[in-house]
């Protein structure tokens, strides 16, 4: 988090920790790719990912990018156009 954040309290922070909450839901997208071409119907899409190492945010759109047990590439699409994002760790950042 930026220290120019109004709730930063001056000081630029490393999140190390946090839920994000996803609110007004209409419609989810679980996607697996097992090549370039056409994401197919996730296998287990009750777990979609459990690494998120791309979000986009459009205003309604939650894109999530990532893996499943290691095995690339997931997409999530989640249709919502609230969010609440809850901070459980963070440590100021020195540079």
């Amino acid at each position: 988090m930026s220290k120019e954040h109004s709730d930063s309290g001056g000081n630029d922070w490393i999140i190390d920790q946090g839920v994000l909450y996803l609110g007004n839901v209409s419609k989810e997208v679980p996607l697996f790719w097992y090549d370039n071409i056409e994401g197919k119907p996730h296998p287990s899409p009750e777990l979609p990912l459990d690494e998120i190492t791309n979000l986009e945010f459009n205003g309604e759109l939650f894109e999530f990018g990532g893996f499943l047990d290691r095995e690339p590439w997931v997409q999530w699409q989640v249709y919502a156009t609230e969010f609440k994002i809850e901070i459980k760790g963070k440590h100021v950042a020195y540079s």
